[in-house]
């Protein structure tokens, strides 16, 4: 028996986070095996900065939707791998700019068969489903930006408040 799973959207957040943790699991794996030296989390901050060279730390932030610590720990992580370089904006002393290294400009030429073959095997399992996962997150993300999670639970606790 698989408690969780019994437990349906109550454990939405759990069943999500457990789906990530395998995900990240496996393409962990086929990095090792592949003799690749590159973390799961660094991919989204990595492969913008290959086609957005030069972003500050805020432009990253905003464009991958993620919390600003979140992207300075992500890239300082690789600036010690050597993968990004990171100047300091001549027109604004206090943002710094980053942008791939040489070495990371040479892993990234390097990931795109990789890259390739993950999202082959992504789409074949969705494939697999009865619908889209991928139209399925858009659509939630869509209804959260509509109206938050934490609004669904207070809206629904006050009324329950006000009708007892």
């Amino acid at each position: 028996m698989d408690y969780i799973k019994n437990l349906n959207s109550l454990a939405l957040a759990s069943r999500l986070r457990r789906l990530l943790d395998e995900i990240q699991r496996q393409g962990k794996r086929a990095y090792s095996e592949l003799g690749i030296d590159f973390e799961i989390r660094w991919f989204s901050v990595f492969h913008f900065l290959a086609n957005n060279p030069e972003s500050t730390i805020t432009d990253i932030a905003r464009s991958l939707n993620l919390q600003h610590p979140s992207v300075i720990q992500v890239v300082n992580e690789m600036i010690k791998q050597g993968l990004l370089q990171s100047k300091s904006d001549s027109n604004d002393r206090r943002c710094r700019l980053v942008s791939l290294a040489p070495k990371g400009l040479k892993l990234f030429k390097k990931m795109q068969p990789v890259w390739k073959a993950f999202e082959d095997a992504g789409r074949e399992i969705v494939r697999e489903m009865d619908n889209d996962l991928i139209e399925a997150i858009a659509k939630f993300e869509t209804a959260l930006a509509r109206q938050s999670l934490y609004e669904r639970i207070i809206i629904r606790l006050k009324s329950k408040k006000e009708n007892d």
